[in-house]
């Protein structure tokens, strides 16, 4: 028996898939909700990086808020290792990265968006004014410490030697108390090296280094080209610790307690040295708490009654040699008699 019209029309519409109509319409209804899963997919993963960065995330991976950590750095122009940077501290209880100009960074997170994984060099050179550092170039602020002024444990300013204290009133001064010559070697007296390491620092200081430029004059290295490198150690007291370079944005290093980082302008193979001695025995007064300031408690004086009167005998104070006291006997009285006639 023939097919019907009806029933050719509905075998070639199931065969073409579908009429004219249908398949010349848009499915709107479909790219919408592949748009809308996108973008609370990408919603959802901005969110939970933000609670990463500082949230509960950033409360508890160390460094966190309210610890303290230490770093040392050191930098290396071309062979030549230049003095700390100065000083940057205005406010401890409000910044969370800043340096005392001995060469060690305090690490101590103020807000989450500082701890955690927040904390990182990049941090502290922002902070800094005058220090950028990227993976091509290094500028370095024309206010790097000298020597003399950098703040090391031995020779420190602000600690008080007994040969320079005062002496107690009445009691003689030592060899060697205020005023006297300053001995040889003396953070005060001058020498021809210093002075020269000096300016060589200062030259140095202040300037712009890009990767591929050639090492300027006066350098260890000059006329060669260099690169921009970062070396660090993750603790500075582990003899097991290997040296480790940078690859990348140096600015997302990630700091560690005690950890050792030397920023250089050196040719390329060249392996970069571990910060000075000084540095490293700075981060180490910082990191056991040891306090560059002595404390000198004067001798109190001692009053002991006597028995037989209420004479209050004073020990001397140390440093004065005492006067024995001469009691005179009072003479004995002449009584003479007259006899009466």
């Amino acid at each position: 028996m023939p097919r019907s019209s009806t029933g050719k029309w509905v075998a070639r519409a199931g065969a073409t898939g579908g009429g004219r109509t249908y398949r010349g319409q848009v499915p709107v209804n479909w790219y919408a909700a592949l748009v809308l899963i996108v973008i609370l997919g990408v919603a959802s993963i901005v969110v939970s990086r933000m609670d990463y960065r500082s949230g509960a995330v950033a409360n508890t991976t160390p460094p966190t808020k309210g610890t303290t950590w230490f770093a040392a750095v050191d930098f290396d122009i071309c062979g030549n290792q230049l003095p700390p940077l100065a000083s940057n501290l205005l406010d401890a209880t409000t910044q969370s990265f800043y340096t005392l100009g001995n060469g060690v960074i305090v690490i101590s997170p103020k807000t989450t968006k500082d701890a955690g994984h927040n904390a990182v060099l990049g941090k502290f050179v922002s902070s800094y004014q005058g220090l950028r550092l990227t993976a091509s170039a290094l500028h370095l602020p024309s206010s790097a410490s000298s020597p003399s002024s950098s703040t090391s444990p031995k020779g420190s300013t602000s600690s008080t030697s007994s040969a320079g204290s005062t002496s107690s009133a009445g009691s003689t001064s030592p060899k060697g108390s205020a005023g006297s010559t300053s001995p040889k070697g003396s953070a005060g007296s001058t020498s021809s090296k210093g002075s020269a390491s000096a300016k060589k620092a200062r030259s140095l200081s202040g300037t712009t280094y890009r990767s591929g430029e050639k090492c300027p004059s006066g350098t260890k290295d000059a006329g060669k080209k260099a690169q921009v490198q970062v070396t660090y150690w993750p603790n500075a007291f582990s003899s097991k610790q290997k040296a480790s370079t940078v690859h990348g944005n140096p600015a997302t290093l990630p700091f560690t307690n005690d950890q050792l980082i030397t920023i250089g302008f050196v040719p390329a193979g060249t392996k970069l040295p571990k910060p000075s001695g000084t540095i490293v025995t700075a981060l180490l007064d910082a990191s056991t708490g040891a306090s560059s300031t002595t404390t000198t408690t004067a001798p109190t004086s001692t009053s002991t009654p006597s028995s037989s009167s209420s004479t209050k005998t004073t020990t001397p104070v140390s440093g004065t040699t005492p006067t024995p006291s001469t009691t005179t006997a009072p003479k004995p009285s002449t009584t003479s008699t007259t006899k009466a006639k």
